[in-house]
C-alpha cells in the first residue's frame, strides 16, 4: 500500500481483494476483464467509490477501493483523495492508471458545480 493512502481523512481505504470484487459484484459495477489496468467510479447510497485495478500480478495488491462517505457534503475529502493520486502520478508509479482516477475524482467535483447564469 502506497503511503500516499495511508490516513486520508474522510476517505476509507481497502486492498482487500475478495471483498472488493464482491462490493463491485454486488453493485452490477464489475469490470468485464482483467487483461489490462482499469479504473471504475461509481455511486452507493450517497457515498462515491473509486476502484483501481493494476494489472501485474507481481503486484502485492492489485485492487484498491477508496470510498468517500457523504460525497456532496465531504468535498475536503475529494480533494485529499485527489492529492494522494496526484502523488503516485509524481512518483511514476503507474502514472497512466493513477491519472485515469485522479480525472475520475475531478469529474465528481466538476459535477458538483452548478452552472453560472
Amino acid at each position: 500500500m502506497s503511503v500516499h493512502f495511508i490516513n486520508l481523512n474522510g476517505v476509507h481505504y481497502s486492498n482487500d481483494e475478495m471483498q472488493i470484487l464482491d462490493f463491485m459484484a454486488d453493485e452490477n459495477q464489475s469490470f468485464r476483464t482483467f487483461i489490462r489496468h482499469q479504473v471504475g467510479g461509481f455511486y452507493v447510497k450517497g457515498d462515491f467509490h473509486l476502484v483501481v485495478y493494476i494489472h501485474n500480478e507481481f503486484e502485492e495488491a492489485r485492487f484498491h477501493q477508496f470510498t468517500v462517505v457523504d460525497y456532496k457534503n465531504n468535498r475536503e475529502a475529494l480533494y485529499r483523495l485527489i492529492y494522494a493520486l496526484e502523488a503516485e502520478v509524481q512518483e511514476m508509479k503507474y502514472p497512466v492508471l493513477y491519472r485515469m482516477a485522479k480525472d475520475k475524482v475531478v469529474h465528481v467535483i466538476h459535477s458538483m458545480v452548478k452552472p453560472i447564469r
